[in-house]
């Protein structure tokens, strides 16, 4: 959804910072080129070439993703009439935030260096909204061209027990976080809420576009209500960082073995990447919503939290055991049950491997500034270090 861009940016764009540098003299031959020459007040032979124009952006006029797009079409144009250097300087806001820091860190206050970008404050308030709003993808699922599939591929996807349960998850998922929206008191933030349940909506709309192409059977579930906003919005928020997770290292390890089509891959591709966008953001919304609140009541967020991620721990840990080839799991989590279905041969600790790399590079083209998904890797990584090594 592109960001709206306010008259300030408009004009910032138009009325460029540029100066175009005179036609430079020398003496050469006029044989020597095809452009115009001419003599000047010396009798040298002067030879003209393109002007050289210096343009310079910054603040808001490369305020945000669509900002910055629109200073690429004026420099696209620009170098058609000559030559040009372009100058960029700090997005809008962060030389005020580097200023502060540099005279906090002058005085000695360390603690308030680090507060200038710390989370919760306005900075990352707003750093949180931005990112979210300006890396959305416009993609409809109706309008998706799918692959033709031999029959033996089409009855492999069909085989898949996981479309009914992908398709429940993400009923679930959307209506939650749409309705969690409310909570938001600042606008940007409630925008975002907003944007990511209709992203989970459309992903729900492309699983039953997907399966009724290629008549995989399925039962649309009836829409979910949310009994609790903030508590279900936190549960489906947890629930997906550890699904999400495991997504990233099947759907990668599909890939590798051909077991999904090139063309599959590319639909699917930023279905995923989307899913990395969404747990960035709730992990940040957390740490944003605890420093709203009074002091008196962080704890026992940070109770209701940790009751929460005991639960999903639990559920995992059940299915981990199916994996294993023990008693006593539900199958509630489709991506990690997925695992025996994807026709790779695969240990357990191969896999936890590929989730961690795909979990780290799917979250490197993102700010640095925003908080990383830290539980579900580190689980992940004292998991792995206590599976045997059989690959």
């Amino acid at each position: 959804m592109p960001s709206k861009i306010n008259t300030e940016v408009d004009s910032a764009a138009h009325s460029l910072h540029s100066y175009r540098m005179p036609q430079s003299d020398f003496v050469g031959s006029s044989e020597d080129s095809s452009e115009p020459t001419g003599r000047n007040r010396h009798g040298l032979v002067r030879k003209n070439i393109k002007p050289l124009r210096i343009m310079k952006f910054g603040g808001t006029s490369v305020g945000d993703a669509s900002c910055i797009q629109k200073v690429v079409e004026i420099i696209r144009a620009a170098s058609h009439d000559g030559n040009l250097v372009v100058v960029v300087s700090a997005m809008a806001g962060v030389t005020n935030r580097l200023i502060g820091a540099a005279t906090q860190s002058a005085a000695g206050h360390r603690d308030a260096v680090a507060a200038i970008f710390e989370a919760g404050t306005d900075e990352h308030r707003e750093l949180l909204a931005r990112f979210f709003l300006d890396t959305h993808l416009q993609y409809a699922p109706e309008r998706i061209n799918w692959p033709r599939l031999s029959e033996t591929d089409r009855a492999r996807l069909a085989g898949l027990s996981v479309w009914q349960e992908a398709v429940a998850t993400e009923n679930v998922t959307s209506h939650t976080v749409t309705a969690a929206a409310a909570l938001e008191s600042d606008p940007q933030i409630r925008k975002a809420i907003e944007l990511q349940g209709f992203e989970e909506n459309r992903h729900a709309r492309l699983l039953v576009a997907l399966t009724s192409h290629y008549g995989i059977p399925i039962t649309a579930p009836a829409a979910y209500v949310p009994r609790s906003l903030e508590s279900d919005f936190m549960s489906a928020g947890y629930g997906e960082c550890f699904d999400s997770f495991f997504a990233f290292g099947l759907f990668s390890l599909g890939q590798e073995s051909g077991y999904f089509s090139s063309e599959l891959i590319a639909i699917f591709e930023p279905v995923v990447q989307e899913e990395a966008r969404h747990i960035l953001f709730f992990v940040n919304w957390v740490n944003h919503r605890r420093s709203q609140l009074p002091w008196w009541q962080r704890p026992l967020f940070r109770l209701r939290c940790g009751w929460i991620i005991l639960k999903k721990v639990m559920a995992r840990v059940r299915t981990a055991r199916t994996m294993s080839g023990r008693s006593g799991a539900g199958d509630e989590n489709f991506t990690l049950t997925a695992r025996q279905e994807i026709g790779v041969p695969i240990t357990l600790r191969r896999l936890v491997g590929k989730c961690l790399s795909e979990n780290d590079r799917r979250m490197a083209v993102y700010d640095p500034r925003l908080l990383r998904p830290r539980l579900v890797p580190g689980i992940a990584r004292l998991f792995y270090r206590m599976l045997p090594a059989r690959d």
